[in-house]
């Protein structure tokens, strides 16, 4: 039987389970799932029938991941990724079904790789993505084991312990304070896993390590006309003013809502944008007012965006070639910003909207970007 821990903070000030869904949000969706209510109950049963909700699932941990560009090499990047999302999506089920046998496949997904892994090799040739593997990763395994934690699954307190472990140790220092040589889907990925690992870890000075980063690098990735002529420099980067039209990808100019990486291609642009509404999530969860400080920014990222990607032809496009999509992430960025912006607080995101619904029957995972139709849907 799952048993929600109370959502009264402990003696750091942080709440349980509070990492991207809270107890009211889990009870929420339960009920939801259980009433067989859209588009809850169809995300449900695509993350029941998928293959991270098997319960034949097996982990595979490796003890250095070591992550090349585009995953070339990929020394158990795969594989980590994989396995993260499964134990997220285990966790899920658990809670949404009281069936133990989830609980258990996530619980041994999380023991597999605490029990092995040591750490994220890295380096400027061979294993380039090794900050950005560690983000991605250490952003996914505490959202699985804050709910495995915080829902009566009957975690072992030694393994648990272990799992503590190996967050501060094998993930913690690739991502606290972000990386000099990485865009803005990277530092906004490294500022989530912070956040996360800190709220799992109970451990306030992690978590607000993470929400200074988000702070100090979201006005970096996002332009709004009144930063001025050009966008804000990102934090302690080679990053000048000299070349930050090329840190941009060069666009024609500079408009309200352009992303750094609108001008790369839209899906590196979710992978940033989406990264940085989680971990707002999770400081609203935590009382901190993400969303609020940096509303005006996030929803006309939201709302630019989504407009080409409904239609590449709309007027302004403020890039020098064509929209570009790279692959399926774009699509799964956008449920939870949604789901605050215009569920809780009334904003009008007509294109968010438009875009997000086109997916809803196809709501699925991919990267750090999980199930979020089904954690996070507004009808």
């Amino acid at each position: 039987m799952v048993t929600l821990d109370d959502a009264v903070p402990t003696a750091s000030g942080l709440v349980h389970p509070g990492i991207t869904t809270s107890s009211a949000q889990l009870a929420f969706v339960k009920q939801k799932v259980a009433a067989r209510a859209e588009p809850w109950f169809g995300a449900f049963e695509r993350a029941r029938t998928s293959s991270f909700g098997s319960l034949s699932y097996t982990p595979r941990p490796v003890a250095w991941v070591g992550c090349g560009s585009g995953n070339s090499p990929d020394e158990g990047c795969t594989a980590e990724m994989n396995d993260a999302q499964a134990a997220y999506t285990h966790a899920l089920l658990w809670a949404y079904t009281g069936d133990k046998r989830y609980a258990a496949k996530s619980i041994q997904i999380l023991n597999a790789w605490s029990s092995t892994l040591q750490g994220h090799r890295f380096d400027t040739t061979t294993y380039k993505n090794g900050h950005l593997q560690a983000a991605w990763a250490g952003s996914v395994f505490p959202k699985a084991a804050e709910i495995i934690r915080h829902t009566g699954a009957g975690w072992a307190s030694a393994d648990v312990a272990r799992f503590e472990a190996v967050l501060r140790n094998a993930f913690l220092p690739m991502v606290r304070d972000g990386w000099a040589g990485g865009g803005a889907n990277w530092m906004m990925s490294m500022s989530e896993a912070t956040i996360n690992i800190g709220v799992f870890l109970d451990d306030r000075s992690v978590f607000d390590d993470g929400v200074s980063d988000w702070r100090a690098t979201v006005p970096s990735t996002i332009y709004l006309s009144s930063d001025g002529a050009k966008p804000v420099l990102p934090p302690a980067r080679a990053v000048k003013s000299t070349n930050l039209d090329a840190y941009w990808y060069n666009p024609t100019r500079y408009v309200d809502g352009l992303q750094g990486e609108t001008c790369r291609d839209m899906d590196h642009v979710v992978m940033g944008l989406g990264a940085t509404l989680q971990a707002a999530e999770t400081a609203q969860i935590q009382g901190v007012d993400l969303f609020g400080e940096q509303q005006r920014r996030l929803t006309a990222a939201m709302e630019y965006n989504a407009r080409y990607l409904n239609n590449p032809s709309a007027s302004g496009w403020a890039c020098p070639k064509p929209l570009k999509t790279i692959g399926t992430t774009v699509r799964h960025g956008w449920e939870l910003g949604y789901a605050h912006y215009a569920g809780d607080r009334g904003v009008s995101l007509p294109q968010s909207r438009q875009y997000m619904q086109q997916f809803r029957t196809r709501a699925w995972t991919e990267l750090h970007l999980n199930w979020q139709t089904l954690t996070h849907a507004v009808p």
